[in-house]
C-alpha cells in the first residue's frame, strides 16, 4: 500500500466483546500500556534534553571560540518518513517531545472515553455483547446488539 508524503493510513478493525465490562476491560488495559510507553519516553526526553543542553552550551562556546563546527549529521527523506544519521541531541530531543505530546493525546482520549463510557456499566447484569469499530486502537463507534 502506498501513501503520499505526510498521508496517514489508519488501521480499522471490528472487535465483538462479551460485553461493556469487557470492552472496558480492554481499554483499561490499552490505558496501562499507553502509560508504561509514555513512562519509558519520558525516562528518554530526560536523557535527550540533557544532552541538548550539553550540545547548546557546547555550540555557544565553540561560536565564542570564532569557529564553527561541524554538525556530523545528515537527514533524508524517504517517503514520509525521515531519517536522520547521527542526530544531534537537539534534533532527538525535539522528535521526542513530539511523540510524547501524541501519546499523551492519545491517551487523554482514551483515558476520557473510559468515563464517558461509565454509565453504560448498567449494562453488564444484561450480558449484552458488544461490538466496536477502532480506528488506530481508539473506539470510533460502539454497537450494542440486543
Amino acid at each position: 500500500m502506498s501513501t503520499e508524503a505526510g498521508a496517514q493510513v489508519s488501521l480499522v478493525e471490528i472487535r465483538d466483546f462479551d460485553n461493556i465490562k469487557d470492552l472496558i476491560a480492554s481499554m483499561e488495559e490499552e490505558i496501562a500500556k499507553l502509560r508504561a510507553v509514555l513512562g519509558d519516553l519520558l525516562r528518554r526526553l530526560e536523557a535527550a534534553k540533557s544532552k541538548a543542553e550539553t550540545m547548546i552550551r557546547l555550540e555557544k562556546l565553540i561560536t565564542q571560540l570564532g569557529t564553527r563546527g561541524s554538525t556530523g549529521y545528515s537527514e533524508v527523506t524517504l517517503g514520509s518518513v525521515k531519517i536522520l544519521v547521527n542526530p544531534t541531541p537537539r534534533q532527538e530531543f525535539d522528535i521526542l517531545v513530539s511523540v510524547v505530546r501524541r501519546l499523551q493525546d492519545r491517551l487523554d482520549y482514551l483515558e476520557k472515553l473510559r468515563k464517558d463510557l461509565e454509565p453504560l456499566k448498567n449494562l453488564e447484569e444484561a450480558n449484552v455483547p458488544v461490538q466496536v469499530i477502532m480506528v488506530n486502537g481508539i473506539p470510533e463507534s460502539i454497537f450494542i446488539k440486543i
